[in-house]
Formats: structure tokens, sequence, C-alpha cells
């Protein structure tokens, strides 16, 4: 039996070098902590996907898991990311 998966989304806020003093819902994540996230991902069974290929496995879900990435602001560590 073959076991299928739904898609996930993962939505960043912000990033930084270290966390700010004043991050009351804890929406800024390290760089480091980004790098590390996104490597298991990318060790695991899981492929990125833009908006179309989400769209398509929300429909048609399958093995790998798809994965889409969003950032919701346009800060500049977003940029420098």
């Amino acid at each position: 039996m073959r076991i299928l998966h739904d898609p996930v989304v993962l939505m960043y806020h912000g990033f930084a070098e270290t966390p700010p003093a004043h991050d009351p819902y804890s929406l800024v994540v390290t760089r480091a902590r980004l790098a590390d996230q996104l490597g298991l991902l990318c060790k695991g069974e899981h492929v990125a996907v833009g908006l179309d290929g989400y769209l398509d496995a929300v429909t048609h879900p399958r093995r790998p898991r798809r994965i889409l990435v969003t950032i919701d602001d346009g800060y500049q560590s977003v940029a420098d990311i």
C-alpha cells in the first residue's frame, strides 16, 4: 500500500543573524535555523514546489511530499537571503 502526503506550506516572516530583542511572536528566524530547517527538508522525502505545483499537489497528493515556502513581508532581510 502506498501512502500519499498532502502538501505543506512553510511561512516565514523575516530573518536575522541573531534573534531581535523585541520579537513578541517569535516571527524572526535566524539564518542558521533557516539553513537547518531547509537542510532537513532536503534530506527527507520532500520536494520544493512553486504555487502551481502546490495547487496540483492539493488535488493530487503524492510522495514525496510537496513543500511550498512563502515569505510574507518585504523586509531587507528577505532580499539578503
